[in-house]
Formats: C-alpha cells, structure tokens, sequence
C-alpha cells in the first residue's frame, strides 16, 4: 500500500471515530435533555413556556421577577412554585386555575393581597406568605382542607380568617412575629398540629387547654411576654422540643416531669434562680436544658 492510500485510510478512519464520538455526545445530550424534562423543574418562565405540560416545579427566585404575567397559567401540571424575596406585588388569577399546586411559597417578597380565588387550589399543601405585605388573609383560606404547612410569621394581620379552626389537616404553623394581642383561639382546633411557632408576640398568657394540642413535637413561644406556663402544659407528652426563651419565667410546673419524650428545653434570658433550674433538671433527667 503506498503513502496515499495510507494517508486517506487513516483519515478515513479518523472522520468515522470523529462521527461516532458525536453520535455518543449527541446521545447524550438527548438523554440529558430528557433527565431535566423529567426532572421538570424550571428556573424562568420563558424555558418552562416552551413546554408547559412537562414542568412541575418553577423557581424564579433566582430570576428575581417584578411581577408574574398571566401566561403563568399555561403550567397546567404545576406542583410547586417558589418566588422568594421578589418585588411581585399583585399574583394573576390566572395562577390560581392551576388545579395541580401542592406548593406556594412567595416569602420576604413584596406581595401585597392573597385574591379570594386561593381557595379554588384544592390540593394545596403548603403556603408560605412569611415577611409579605399582606395585610388580611381571604376566608377561602379555610377551605384548603390539604394544607399540612401554614407560614404566615412577620405579617401585618391580627385576626385570622373565618373558619381557620377548621384546617383539621395543619400539622405545621408559623405564626412568629405577628401581632396578634392575644393566643389565637382559633388554634386550639388545630387538634393535628405538631409544629407551633408563635415567638415574638404579644399574647402574655398561654392558655389552660393548651394541651387540646396533643400531637405537638415542637412548641416555640420565645420573647412572647410569658410569666408563667399553664400546669396543662405538662399534658403535651409528644413534645420534643420546647422553646420559652427570652421570657419573664421564673419557674415550671410540676406536670413538665411528664414531658418524658422532651429533648431540649430552652429557658435562655429568663430570670430564673439555679435551684430552679436544677429542680428542672431533676424532673426531666434526658432533656438538654438550655439556660
């Protein structure tokens, strides 16, 4: 074989690898392209829009929107959308025929009203509307018979929508840093909750059928103006965590000895005595007392 042939075999072979390196890249990308349409999740609108039915989860906190068009709407699977510390002001009704939303989540934005038409998304799990604008939350609220998780810490509301004491399926509640004057009634109905946040209040007292509240693990009351805790909070055996920091306790009831599955309890800045805190330790031997 002379020279010639040898050079236009070894190019020939070298253009035949080239092709089938591209055809493995070019595989790839395909099965790439097919994991984030799997994946489903999209990171600004104008992506999603160009398959709509395939996204289900849109998080445009990165891209950082001053408003949300209506053409939001077309995400007809949609589960969960996250816009977090954004300028949006107003949310397009459009948003809410979404049938399949099981999350929202527009915390530390400008958000300025919640519309009525918040009740039409029956499978909604969890709501964030923490550090919002928001100043009165619609009735249709209560109709979300699904939420499981409620954030509504740092609003401007001091009242709670009409039937709230009918969200039997709330199981997480964050209510801290409102300025609700007293303990909310309305949460005593809440007979499935197991996460109460209701720091950086005003309320001063805790009331007697707290332990109406049964399935709680985590109860936080820190710098709510607090003297004293009810003898029935000694009722609620589930909890695993209790924080009553920043406080004007000077003492517990005898009932916290029953709280035998408490992990941590924390008493930071409260003015109470070391026999007391020891008499504390006493009664509850596996409990991490922070004070």
């Amino acid at each position: 074989m002379n020279k010639n042939a040898i050079v236009i075999l070894v190019i020939a072979v070298s253009i035949f690898s080239l092709g089938l390196l591209l055809t493995r890249v070019n595989k790839q990308s395909f099965r790439i392209g097919e994991a984030q349409t799997e994946a489903g999740v999209a990171y600004n609108l104008q992506s999603a829009l160009q398959n709509p039915e395939a996204v289900y989860e849109l998080d445009l906190t990165e891209a950082r929107p001053v408003e949300l068009p209506p053409s939001v709407g077309q995400l007809r699977n949609l589960r969960k959308l996250v816009i977090v510390n954004s300028e949006i002001k107003i949310l397009p009704l459009e948003l809410f025929e979404i049938e399949s939303l099981e999350v929202l989540n527009f915390m530390d934005s400008e958000l300025e009203s919640l519309p009525p038409n918040v009740g039409k998304l029956k499978n909604l799990k969890e709501l964030h509307l923490g550090g919002t604008n928001i100043t009165e939350l619609p009735d249709e609220i209560s109709t979300l018979t699904k939420l499981e998780v409620f954030d509504i810490m740092d609003l401007p509301i001091d009242s709670l929508p009409a039937g709230f004491s009918q969200m039997s399926s709330l199981k997480v509640l964050m209510f801290d840093e409102t300025i609700f004057p007293s303990f909310p009634e309305e949460i005593l109905s809440l007979i499935n909750l197991e996460f109460l946040d209701i720091s950086f209040t005003r309320m001063e007292t805790v009331p007697q059928d707290i332990d109406r509240l049964s399935k709680l693990k985590d109860l936080r009351l820190r710098d709510s103006r607090l003297s004293t805790v009810p003898e029935s909070l000694g009722n609620l055996t589930m909890l695993e965590r209790l924080d009553l920091a920043y406080n004007e306790i000077d003492g517990l009831p005898s009932s916290i000895s029953n709280l035998t599955n408490l992990k941590e309890l924390n008493l930071t800045e409260n003015p109470i005595s070391q026999d007391e805190i020891n008499r504390i330790k006493d009664m509850l031997p596996n409990t991490n007392v922070v004070h």
